[in-house]
């Protein structure tokens, strides 16, 4: 049977491989979220034990801020690099070939981190897990393949729960494994990785028909091309900026959180993944059983437009944190800002179109990791400032100030481009 003969036609009105066609047509979408929450455990493992396989190769705590820096922008800018052309390749010769491709690299990347010697090592597999991560644009498009439109925030929504999930397991295992030592993660995440590829191999059909595809050209496969699809319409501009000022302000956070609660409260990496276990509870909670409530009752935008009011509550709450009590506060607040992705990637796909899933997934993706790129390194370069300076505690919080700032100025993106449609919309009915 070939690639186009085990095609998913796409189902009117319900999603394709729910229980009205049988749990057969279950598997594909099973495939993409563990897919999706392997991911996650695979990035949330290496948040609590790279700070030490850094220190541990560069010789020292201080030495190695900045390049722990470095290891996590490399991997959003792969991500920037990558997302086009995966979303591009996806739209022109299918979903199957391009996240199978990605999940062998995935499996690649794993292993140079378990088994690297020295720091070069780690970078090349920091740069193979951001490459292959950037397939998560694919793995969205694959589910806005087989889902009505009007469904699809409920679908991210689940989407972002087995995320979420990954994220709970993630630190939480790699805090733990850590204990052992800190390439011992890696080599579990790599016996999970393998595990994947054969169930893909198995249970993963294409989704995209033949008649559905566009012609891949380089124009629309690389971050360029992005910026030149942006600037051809307005309303996915609105979007993207927005979430590029929030995924700014989600590195900053990735990059300071376990390195500030080390200075500030003495924490190890089984603290700091306990920590982030419970963010990723809280966004598997939200977003599986919260998030298609809140769509509902209010929308995508105005469902977007709520979690950054959240975010903003949250990383000042991380900000001023001077106990275990307002940490929780700001971990609670941030599990529930999280309703904010999966709208955000409603609006996207429901911009985009049947045959342009990839293409504007993947563009999104690609600008939000150029955002991303920079912020682990302006994260880094504030706490690093801190240590040198020998300045108070409390000015420890001021990344997460930063990252306040910037999801205010994402909410006033979103908010412009909500005036400009009802503004249209007024000058067309009069």
């Amino acid at each position: 049977m070939t690639v186009e003969q085990r095609t998913i036609p796409a189902a009117p009105g319900r999603l394709a491989g729910e229980p009205a066609q049988g749990a057969r047509e279950m598997a594909p979408v099973s495939v993409i979220m563990i897919t999706l929450a392997l991911d996650a455990l695979g990035f949330g493992i290496a948040i609590p034990v790279l700070p030490d396989q850094v220190s541990a190769v560069m010789g020292g705590r201080e030495a190695g801020t900045l390049f722990l820096g470095v290891l996590v922008a490399c991997y959003s800018l792969m991500q920037f690099v990558f997302a086009p052309l995966l979303g591009a390749a996806s739209d022109a010769w299918g979903r199957r070939p391009v996240m199978m491709v990605a999940l062998v690299g995935a499996l690649a990347s794993n292993l140079m981190l378990a088994f690297a010697p020295g720091f070069g090592w780690l970078l090349a597999g920091r740069l193979c897990a951001g490459a292959t991560a950037a397939s998560a644009s694919v793995a969205t498009a694959y589910l806005a393949d087989i889902t009505t439109p009007e469904r699809r925030a409920a679908r991210f929504g689940l989407m972002g729960g087995m995320v979420g999930l990954g994220l709970v397991a993630g630190p939480a295992c790699g805090g733990l494994l850590g204990t052992f030592g800190a390439s011992v993660p890696f080599v579990v995440t790599s016996v999970l990785a393998a595990v994947n590829v054969l169930g893909a191999v198995l249970w993963l059909p294409e989704s995209h028909p033949p008649e559905s595809r566009v012609q891949f050209t380089v124009s629309r496969a690389n971050p360029l091309g992005s910026m030149r699809l942006l600037r051809h319409n307005a309303t996915l501009r609105r979007i993207v900026i927005a979430a590029c000022f929030g995924m700014t302000a989600y590195g900053i956070f990735l990059a300071c959180f376990v390195l500030s609660n080390e200075l500030r409260f003495g924490w190890g990496s089984r603290e700091n993944g306990i920590a982030l276990g419970a963010l990723g509870l809280g966004i598997t909670l939200t977003q599986t059983f919260l998030m298609r409530h809140v769509v509902a009752r209010c929308g995508e935008r105005r469902t977007a437009l709520l979690g950054y009011l959240l975010f903003i509550g949250a990383y000042m709450a991380y900000g001023f944190a001077a106990s275990v009590t307002m940490m929780a506060i700001a971990i609670a607040m941030h599990s529930l800002a999280l309703v904010n992705d999966p709208a955000l990637r409603a609006l996207v796909s429901i911009e985009a179109g049947p045959s342009r899933q990839g293409e504007y997934l993947g563009a999104m993706v690609c600008l939000m990791e150029l955002a991303a790129t920079i912020a682990p390194l302006l994260g880094a370069a504030m706490l690093h400032y801190v240590q040198r300076s020998a300045a108070p505690a409390h000015y420890l919080g001021l990344p997460f100030f930063v990252a306040a700032l910037l999801y205010l100025f994402a909410f006033g993106a979103l908010l412009l481009e909500h005036s400009d449609k009802a503004n249209a919309l007024r000058a067309k009915r009069s």
